[in-house]
């Protein structure tokens, strides 16, 4: 059986200042997460850079140190796992490493003076939007935008401070839009408290919500501190399971919450054709086509993940109905002949049914006498299933009947004719008396022998008859019997 590997979701860090979309990761930390329940000690873990040398074992990335990306943004890396007592039995999973850029954010007002009269500045925004506030109290400022409201303002010189929103949970407090309209000449240093006795480690990756307290010495050597709020939303955890496959025209609902179970509780979801999530699915609840569509799972802090789910819309067989041909009562029809469904393709079974509902099968469906239309269904390698119906035509076995006795003299004109049955043409009917002498011949079965032999009745005795006709199929068929001529 195959090794039943847990696949790792993507692998996340923070660029670092240079924001070239190229970062180092421990690949080992990867290592349990693909084991998952497995015993580590049953299997050999090794990492490769391509699909091709991770079934091809060949080129294993070192994992004792950092690997660095070479591609910016997302690389993949392929994990091998291999049975540790027989190397041809392993299974590759591949893995996002994806390096998430620093937010660059800077702003700036058309001026740094304004009349209380004027229109209410906005600032003119690059990157990501924060959280504007300004110092000292005074200022009416809208902490979402940015816009000062003058006329509501208080006259006097204030500093306005954008405070970033974390993005994918990077944040540089050391960013210079953080302290715009600052001393050119302040050196900063950040700490963890607010005695300014605890240095921050690495105040250009900020991955937690906190306060960050800043200290700024100009050039004369004069102080001050002030405080930066970092506020980092969580990322919602998006779980996608992709929904059963479908037959053709079902159709399948990708809204449906159980696919989505072990996800974050309480997102938006949001469905999307692209990759780039720029055009929306019309009709999530009802897609019908297979493809790769994307969801958007949102949470109420406007963090987002996003995930693909695959959708499967299965192919029918192709059923191709070919009538046989009419038989008569004493033949069978054998509905298992590949004739009758000559033309059909993509199917692996084929059944046979006396109801459209395919509820009744035919018990010997190569061996069927009776008129009626029976059903012939396909199905292929996915269990999808086409049906279709067949008439078979059965008629009577070809027969000419005559009359064991007849009363030519009747007034109900009781002549002698023969009954034609599964017969298109009468080609003889002949009466012969009991020495042998033929007394009457048609070849129209609408003309009957009224008893007379050259004008005169015939006497009460048995006569033999000959008839020959085309049955229905073109065939010869001929019948002989007596009759008796009554008086």
């Amino acid at each position: 059986p195959p090794i039943q590997v847990t696949a790792p979701a993507d692998y996340t860090v923070c660029d670092d200042a240079s924001n070239d979309g190229v970062a180092t990761f421990d690949l080992q930390t990867l290592v349990p997460q693909v084991l998952g329940t497995l015993n580590p000690a049953d299997y050999i873990v090794t990492i490769h850079n391509s699909s091709a040398d991770a079934n091809g074992d060949t080129g294993a990335i070192t994992l004792t140190t950092p690997f660095t990306t070479t591609t910016p943004g997302t690389q993949i890396v392929y994990i091998r796992v291999e049975s540790a007592t027989l190397a041809t039995c392993f299974q590759v999973v591949a893995v996002n490493l994806v390096v998430t850029p620093l937010p660059v954010a800077t702003f700036s007002y058309s001026a740094a003076e304004f009349c209380n009269n004027a229109a209410n500045p906005s600032p003119v925004l690059v990157g990501v939007a924060g959280v504007f506030s300004a110092t000292p109290a005074g200022l009416v400022i809208d902490p979402a935008t940015g816009t000062i409201d003058l006329a509501g303002s208080t006259p006097g010189v204030y500093t306005v401070t954008n405070f970033i929103v974390g993005a994918n949970g990077c944040v540089d407090v050391t960013a210079t839009n953080i302290f715009a309209g600052n001393d050119a000449s302040y050196k900063y240093t950040f700490f963890e408290d607010a005695a300014l006795n605890v240095p921050l480690a690495d105040p250009r990756n900020i991955a937690k919500t906190t306060i960050v307290y800043v200290k700024a010495i100009n050039t004369l050597g004069c102080l001050v501190t002030s405080k930066i709020e970092v506020i980092i939303n969580d990322s919602p955890v998006l779980v996608v399971k992709n929904p059963p496959e479908v037959c053709y025209p079902g159709k399948v609902d990708i809204t449906d919450l159980n696919l989505f179970q072990g996800s974050t509780e309480r997102l938006t979801y949001s469905f999307y054709t692209n990759e780039a999530l720029t055009e929306k699915l019309t009709n999530p609840r009802s897609v019908g086509k297979t493809g790769t569509y994307y969801v958007k799972a949102t949470n109420a802090s406007g963090c987002y993940a996003v995930d693909k789910v695959q959708v499967i819309i299965n192919k029918l067989p192709i059923l191709v109905i070919n009538k046989p041909k009419p038989i008569f009562d004493y033949d069978y029809v054998d509905l298992t002949s590949s004739e009758i469904i000559k033309g059909s393709k993509e199917f692996v079974k084929a059944s046979y049914y006396h109801d459209a509902l395919l509820s009744k099968p035919v018990s010997q469906p190569d061996k069927v006498n009776k008129a009626g239309i029976y059903y012939i269904s396909l199905q292929n390698e996915k269990g999808c299933l086409v049906s279709a119906p067949v008439e078979l035509n059965i008629l009577p076995q070809p027969k000419i009947l005559v009359p064991t006795a007849f009363t030519p003299h009747k007034e109900t004109n009781n002549r002698l004719y023969p009954f034609l049955v599964s017969i298109q043409k009468l080609t003889s009917f002949k009466v012969f008396n009991k020495w042998g002498i033929l007394v009457y011949q048609t070849d129209l079965a609408t003309n009957g022998w009224d008893g007379q032999f050259k004008s005169k009745m015939q006497p009460l005795e048995t006569f033999s008859w000959f008839a020959e006709g085309i049955d229905t199929f073109g065939g010869k068929f001929q019948t002989t019997g007596k009759t008796i001529l009554i008086l």
